[in-house]
C-alpha cells in the first residue's frame, strides 16, 4: 500500500465534504431566493429582507405625514388612528363628526326616531362600496324613523372601538349600540403594531388591553401617540423593536437575527414556520378545527372586552347588541351546514347574558351565490350589504316592538337633568 497515496486521500476527504457542504448551501440559498422572489406574486404577504421592511416603513410614514396628500387615516393619540373628519372622495364621505355620512346629525335624535350607533372595523364602515351601498346607510335610507351612525374604522380591533365609544360614543345620544365582530378582528386583540403580524399593514400603532390575573382589563396606551413619535420612527426605523415586548405577534427572528438579511434560506424557513405555527402548532393559535380557539388568550380578551363594552353601554342607558358579521369563510361554512367560524365566541357571549345577533342568519337563506355577496377584497359587495341591511331592519323593527317603551324611557333619563351621561363619563 502506498502510504503517500493514502495520505493524499485522507487530506482530500475534508476538502471534499467542505465542497459538498458549500454546494448544498448554495443550492439551498438559490432555491430559497427563487421562492422569495415568487412570494411577491402569490397574492399573500411576500418574504422580504429586514432592510426592505425598514425602508418601506419609513416611506409609508412619510406618506402619512405629508400634509399635501389628502389621506383618510390620521394619527390619533388615544386610538392609534382615525378617519379624517370632512374627508371626501367620489365614493367616501366623512362628515364633520367623523362619521361616514354626507350629512351631520343633530345632537339629540328627534322624537320617535330610533338612533343606532354602529362600532367596528371596515365591515361596519363599508370598505369597497360607496356611501349609499354601505349597510349603515341602507338601513337609514330604508326608514324615516331610523338613524344609523357609522363609527366604523378600517383595521380597528374591539379595543379601539371600545375606547372610541368611551370617548365619543354618547355625544349624539344613541338608543342602541351595535358592536360588530368579524373573525379577523381577533388577532388585533394581541397587537400594538399591526406590521408585526403582516408587513402589508401601515406603520401605525394602537392601544391594547391585557388581562390581569384577576381577569380584569388593563390598558396599554398607544405607544406612538404623536406625530413627533412617527417622525422619530421614520428617521430611526430600528427603534420599532422596542414595541416588540408589547406585541404577541412580534417576529423576533425577522427584526433581530443578525443573519436574517444575509440568508434567503433563513428568511424562507422563518416565514414558513411562522405560518405553520400560527395555523397548526401553537397551542395559543387563534383557530382550531375550523373555528375560533376558545382556549386562546385572544379569545379570553375578546370576551372580556365584549362584556366591558356591554356594561359600559348599559350604564349609559343604551341597549348594547353584539353583532356577529360573517366573513366569506363563515358564509361558506354555514351554507354547507357547518357552524360559523365565530360559533364558540357567540355561544360564550350568549351564556354570559349578552345580547348577540348573528349576521349568518341574513346570509344563510339568501338565494344568491356566495361570490355575489363579497367584493374582490372580501368585504361585503353592494348585494351583500343589502342582504345584511334588510335582515337588520327586521331585527330592529322587532326590537322596537318589544322594547319600545323602555327605549323611550331610557332616552328621557339620558336627556333630562344632571344625571345625563355624556362621552366624558
Amino acid at each position: 500500500m502506498n502510504l503517500s497515496s493514502h495520505g493524499d486521500r485522507a487530506r482530500r476527504r475534508p476538502a471534499f465534504w467542505l465542497l459538498l457542504f458549500a454546494l448544498v448551501v448554495l443550492l439551498s440559498e438559490g432555491q430559497s431566493y427563487l421562492f422569495e422572489l415568487a412570494s411577491r406574486h402569490l397574492g399573500s404577504e411576500p418574504i422580504r429582507r429586514r432592510s426592505g421592511l425598514f425602508r418601506e416603513q419609513s416611506q409609508r410614514i412619510a406618506i402619512m405625514l405629508d400634509s399635501m396628500r389628502p389621506v383618510r387615516d390620521v394619527v390619533d393619540p388615544e386610538l392609534g388612528w382615525r378617519y379624517r373628519a370632512g374627508y371626501s372622495t367620489a365614493t367616501d364621505h366623512l362628515n364633520s363628526q367623523d362619521l361616514r355620512s354626507r350629512h351631520d346629525y343633530d345632537r339629540l335624535p328627534k322624537p320617535g326616531v330610533l338612533r343606532i350607533a354602529a362600532f367596528g372595523d371596515s365591515f361596519v364602515y363599508g370598505n369597497e362600496v360607496s356611501d349609499d351601498d354601505a349597510w349603515c346607510s341602507l338601513l337609514e335610507a330604508g326608514a324615516d324613523d331610523l338613524e344609523v351612525l357609522n363609527y366604523g374604522v378600517g383595521g380597528y380591533g374591539l379595543d379601539q372601538a371600545f375606547l372610541r365609544f368611551q370617548r365619543e360614543g354618547m355625544a349624539l345620544s344613541p338608543d342602541v349600540v351595535l358592536v360588530a365582530f368579524v373573525p379577523d378582528d381577533l388577532r388585533r386583540m394581541l397587537s400594538v403594531y399591526p406590521r408585526f403580524f403582516s408587513s402589508l399593514e401601515w406603520p401605525l400603532s394602537k392601544p391594547r388591553f391585557v388581562l390581569r390575573p384577576d381577569q380584569t382589563l388593563a390598558l396599554i396606551p398607544n405607544p406612538l401617540p404623536h406625530r413627533e413619535d412617527l417622525v422619530r420612527l421614520m428617521e430611526h426605523p430600528t427603534d420599532v423593536r422596542a414595541l416588540g415586548r408589547l406585541d404577541d405577534w412580534y417576529p423576533t427572528a425577522v427584526y433581530e437575527n443578525p443573519l436574517y438579511d444575509k440568508s434567503a434560506s433563513l428568511r424562507v424557513e422563518e416565514a414558513v414556520w411562522r405560518r405553520l405555527r400560527r395555523r397548526y402548532f401553537d397551542r395559543n393559535r387563534l383557530f382550531r378545527g375550523g373555528v375560533i380557539n376558545e382556549h386562546s388568550s385572544a379569545f379570553a380578551l375578546q370576551v372580556a372586552l365584549f362584556r366591558a363594552f356591554s356594561e359600559a353601554a348599559r350604564a349609559r342607558g343604551t341597549i348594547p347588541i353584539m353583532l356577529m358579521l360573517p366573513d366569506r369563510s363563515s358564509v361558506e361554512r354555514i351554507r354547507r351546514g357547518a357552524p360559523p367560524v365565530y360559533a364558540p365566541l357567540e355561544e360564550t357571549l350568549a351564556r354570559q347574558g349578552l345580547t348577540v345577533w348573528d349576521g349568518a342568519d341574513a346570509f344563510r337563506p339568501a338565494p344568491v351565490s356566495t361570490d355575489s355577496l363579497f367584493a374582490p377584497f372580501l368585504h361585503y359587495s353592494p348585494l351583500g350589504n343589502r342582504v345584511l341591511a334588510r335582515w337588520l331592519a327586521r331585527r330592529l323593527q322587532a326590537l322596537r316592538a318589544t322594547d319600545g317603551p323602555s327605549l323611550w324611557q331610557s332616552r328621557e333619563r339620558r336627556h333630562s337633568g344632571p344625571q345625563r351621561l355624556t362621552a366624558a363619563n
